[in-house]
């Protein structure tokens, strides 16, 4: 069974980090959770606002009361979504990757055999605002077709414990490239930010290509702490397949990913995906 998760957005005032800086400033709040913050720039605030379906709403520059109506159009409007969900709570029961990176088939009963496409980040987001449960097709938008493919990657081997070490840019800005591994000695209360790369580095033993929504919604709950890699939203385990990874573009602090890629694209020819 299917539970409906809430989703709540809000703002919340909070004070300026900066002295010369008048104005208040607004954290977006989903469920509590920061996920966005409103500053004051030259005639009104700027910032982004979330939808249920994790998507991202700028109204440009604009007054709080702006703000706040439209923050009350997006509860209304995922009240309404979620209403829906729960009168017609259909589980997906199979995902399938395809040949377009962006895109996955999902199938799930009353659809037929040859299921529904839809964007890759709709379904790693769905993974994670319905948690470890079924997610319902109905929360699920379709987008136009893509053909169906076996991913051949093999399925991570996470231990108990695993965290994000590193999130990494790829020259597709839709997609980061995850380094993980468990944390360095001595090290599993510190931010990300805050890891040295050269125990990073020597910690890593895995990694995983996820959608930059998904990367965002699981750093946003994990706040200063490291992401688990047991919440990635991976499909049977595995990352995507070889010929679909975007190349990293890391920052120097990063290029240490390299010399790790070519290993693991030696390995993986070595011991092929089952």
């Amino acid at each position: 069974m299917t539970t409906t998760p809430e989703f709540r957005l809000t703002l919340e005032r909070r004070a300026s980090p900066h002295m010369l800086e008048t104005k208040p400033r607004f954290a977006v709040l989903v469920n509590g959770v920061k996920v966005d913050e409103l500053y004051y720039n030259m005639t009104g605030y700027r910032g982004t606002l979330q939808d249920v379906r994790g998507y991202r709403l700028d109204i440009g520059e604009a007054s709080v009361a702006a703000y706040r109506r439209a923050v009350a159009a997006l509860n209304r409007e995922a009240r309404e979504i979620l209403a829906g969900v729960a009168r017609d709570a259909a589980p997906v029961r199979e995902v399938l990757d395809t040949d377009d990176r962006d895109k996955v088939r999902i199938c799930f009963e009353g659809e037929g055999a040859e299921g529904r496409t839809i964007n890759r980040r709709d379904w790693e987001y769905a993974c994670i605002f319905f948690g470890p449960g079924p997610v319902p097709a109905r929360f699920l938008q379709w987008d136009g077709m893509a053909e169906i493919r076996q991913n051949d990657a093999q399925k991570l081997q996470l231990g108990p414990g695993d965290k994000v070490l590193a999130a990494i840019d790829t020259e597709d800005p839709s997609f980061v490239m995850l380094a993980i591994g468990p944390a360095p000695a001595g090290m599993s209360g510190r931010p990300m930010s805050a890891l040295p790369q050269d125990a990073v580095a020597e910690s890593t033993r895995e990694v995983a290509w996820v959608t930059r929504m998904a990367w965002r919604t699981l750093a946003a709950r994990a706040g200063r702490d490291l992401v688990d890699a047991s919440e990635l939203p991976l499909i049977d385990g595995r990352t995507l397949a070889p010929g679909l990874r975007p190349a990293p573009q890391p920052a120097a602090r990063h290029a240490w990913i390299h010399d790790m890629l070519r290993q693991a694209v030696q390995e993986e020819e070595a011991t092929p995906g089952f």
